[in-house]
């Protein structure tokens, strides 16, 4: 069935402003007090979600180039790159993501606030929440609809509304063309909010947290082959695509190894393979296991499965076949590297973010 909603094919460029603008958006519909997403940030959920390296960077170049130059470590807010606008943004319809019957609600809501502490004061979220009884995830986008509207502002750790209530925002369009793509920024923004969340420093990187876990535990056999193994492939990412990619397979399988032993302990792992001697176990059954237990999310497992795939091209004699053309081993790119060093970064998070392994961090 034809859907009701045209769109002309955007050229590249304009394609990737959307994605961008997306994952902006889900920032601030996620955390509408965060300060948004770091270039590096941005960069990484980009990856994530599909867009090339090369494609990104000449985009953001033109940001960067408005503001005299690169800023690795400054956050980029939803809007500062004018591409909210360029999506969703500029069709009343709205996904079907957007709470839209909580609009009202929220409004509501910060009409009795004004009434009882005035229409200058501050509105802190706490008071918003309270005042509406709508889910506080609901009520949080619909702060960032209007925070992206421009119908309220935030003012320090609060918000104040700009314009009169009674906007129209239109209705819920579940066909609308953005909806699966802002549903998918959401989920990429957020496991990048969560691993920065759990990092002590913004500066530690999951693979040396992991290391660190590694060495509280007194493993310092495994500790010391970890560190070598990072090591190797920080040098290889740019340049050995392949090899690198093999590497953080690698990484990930040590890492659900290591902590099988504490997660038996915990009664949270128990499928048959890890009465098996170690050196028998698979990849993939530590993934199905890691996924049972739910040390992974059903997401976080189809990243880990995708890493396992990769890994796995090492093995030329899985590709062989009959005929002239008998041995046809797929090559792994840049792009595919560093989705595969993400999804490395994302489920390192996620297991020590794991409540048995959070723990003993």
């Amino acid at each position: 069935m034809a859907t009701r909603y045209h769109r002309q094919m955007p050229d590249v460029h304009t394609l990737a402003k959307r994605h961008l603008g997306n994952l902006l958006l889900a920032a601030l519909v996620l955390d509408p007090l965060g300060p948004g997403l770091t270039h590096d940030e941005l960069k990484r959920a980009a990856i994530e979600g599909g867009m090339s390296v090369a494609i990104f960077n000449e985009v953001i170049a033109e940001f960067w180039a408005k503001r005299a130059g690169s800023h690795a470590d400054e956050m980029i807010k939803a809007g500062s790159l004018d591409l909210t606008r360029v999506g969703a943004m500029n069709d009343h319809r709205f996904p079907s993501v957007f709470a839209m019957g909580t609009i009202p609600r929220v409004e509501a809501a910060l009409t009795r606030l004004e009434q009882q502490h005035g229409v200058k004061s501050v509105k802190s979220l706490e008071s918003i929440l309270s005042e509406c009884q709508d889910p506080p995830e609901k009520v949080r986008i619909a702060l960032g609809i209007l925070l992206t509207h421009e119908h309220v502002e935030r003012v320090g750790d609060g918000f104040r509304r700009r314009l009169p209530s009674g906007g129209t925002f239109g209705t819920n369009a579940p066909d609308h063309p953005e909806s699966q793509a802002l549903h998918e920024a959401i989920r990429i923004v957020q496991a990048i909010l969560a691993a920065r969340g759990a990092a002590s420093s913004s500066a530690i990187r999951p693979i040396e947290r992991f290391h660190a876990f590694l060495e509280k535990q007194g493993w310092r056999g495994l500790a010391g082959w970890w560190a070598a193994t990072a090591r190797e492939a920080a040098g290889l990412w740019d340049h050995y695509p392949t090899a690198a990619s093999i590497l953080a397979g690698a990484l990930l399988e040590a890492a659900l190894v290591a902590i099988a032993e504490p997660a038996k302990t915990a009664g949270e792992w128990n499928q048959k393979f890890l009465n098996e001697d170690p050196r028998t176990w698979q990849l993939r059954e530590l993934i199905k296991q890691a996924e049972s237990a739910q040390t992974f999310s059903a997401n976080e497992a189809a990243h880990a499965r995708t890493l396992a795939d990769v890994r796995n091209r090492i093995h030329a004699g899985r590709f062989a076949t009959g005929g002239p053309d008998r041995f046809q081993p797929p090559h792994t790119n840049a792009h595919e590297a560093q989705v595969a060093k993400l999804h490395l970064d994302l489920l390192l998070t996620a297991i020590l973010g794991w409540k048995p392994i959070a723990s003993l961090s």
